[in-house]
This record gives structure tokens, sequence and C-alpha cells, in this order.
């Protein structure tokens, strides 16, 4: 079933620490984790506002790592080759 597909990495993967939608993506995969493996006794003395604030935090990361993937950014601090060099 899975032999037809072919699948490669994108171009710069070895970058994806710097793209904003693995870091969403790591922010939100933290959070979840801290709600899912809290030990019981510790649970009980963190207000249910707490619990549910890092669920919100964590479903709202997942929503924007995926408009991370969709958007481009572009650097601000990059001339154009038609910009003359005010130092020249």
């Amino acid at each position: 079933m899975f032999g037809r597909y072919r699948v490669r990495l994108v171009d710069g993967a070895h970058e994806a620490w710097r793209w904003s939608s693995m870091r969403f993506l790591a922010l939100g995969m933290a959070a979840q984790g801290a709600v899912v493996t809290c030990p019981a006794q510790v649970a009980q003395h963190v207000p249910e506002v707490v619990w549910q604030a890092l669920s919100c935090f964590a479903l709202l990361c997942i929503f924007l790592a995926g408009a991370g993937r969709i958007t481009h950014v572009e650097k601000h601090d990059v001339r154009d080759s038609d910009t003359p060099n005010p130092g020249s």
C-alpha cells in the first residue's frame, strides 16, 4: 500500500528548528506532555483552570503551527540588488 509513495524531506530540512511551525509544535507538545504525564499527587494541588489553559495552549500551538507552514516570512534586513548602496 505504501510502496507507491515516495517520501522526501523538504528543502532546507536541516534548518527545521528555525521554522516557526516546528517551534509551535514543540511548545504544544511540551504543554500537552505536562498535562498528560503529571502525577495525580501533584495534579490535585494545581487549579483546574491551569490544566484547561495548558490544554487550550497546546491546541492553539497546533493551529499556529499549521499557519506557520502555509505562510511565507520575508527577511527585512535583506537588500534588493536594485537598491543603491548608500556607502558607495
